[in-house]
């Protein structure tokens, strides 16, 4: 990138955040329907503005507390929390990229994941947006977090929890009774926490 091409995105940056401050002091909450507070970090990421993205993934955690963010927000906020040299969270953000799309980690290295039986409520849960994303993400994937990334995800005990996952919610797309769906449901949110908390 040109030293012109950081600054326009440094600008794009800026009135992004602007309009979500603006959204703010208008309704005393963000109304961010043009989902403005996922385009940014990947923003700060085009040009390599680690520190940047640190600083807003911690104002988006305390403003947006309860919003998990789609896969490609969260393997951003992976890629950040990496360069950042915060390897334990980045950890932790990982599980999250990876239970939000299963097929996401696998295709980034270019296996081809067979689409399974498991519980997918969501769109972006899919595999289509698996394939989209990963096509859009491979050029912010640096060669020392692809390296970071296969030490990890190659791990036993990262591939047993993906598996776990995986059968949970294969069990949770295949059960009949509320009541124990109920129960399924707790038991992935308790998962899911022990692993990105």
């Amino acid at each position: 990138m040109t030293e012109k091409q950081i600054e326009k995105t440094r600008n794009q940056i800026r009135s992004l955040r602007a309009k979500l401050s603006a959204e703010k002091r208008k309704h005393g909450w963000y109304d961010d329907s043009r989902g403005y507070r996922f385009i940014i970090p990947d923003l700060y990421l085009q040009i390599e503005d680690y520190k940047g993205a640190l600083r807003y993934f911690n104002w988006f955690e305390k403003e947006f507390e309860m919003d998990s963010g789609f896969p490609d927000f969260n393997l951003a906020w992976t890629i950040t929390l990496y360069k950042n040299k915060k390897p334990d969270l980045a950890i932790r953000k990982l599980y999250t990229t990876a239970f939000s799309n299963t097929y996401l980690i696998e295709l980034i290295f270019g296996n081809k994941p067979l689409p399974n039986d498991k519980s997918e409520l969501i769109s972006w849960e899919s595999l289509n947006f698996a394939i989209e994303t990963e096509k859009y993400w491979k050029r912010m994937l640096t060669p020392d977090f692809l390296d970071w990334l296969k030490d990890v995800a190659c791990q036993d005990d990262f591939k047993k929890n993906i598996a776990d996952y995986i059968g949970l919610k294969t069990l949770i797309a295949n059960e009949k009774t509320d009541m124990e769906r109920e129960r399924l449901f707790d038991e992935e949110d308790k998962f899911i926490s022990r692993l990105t908390k």
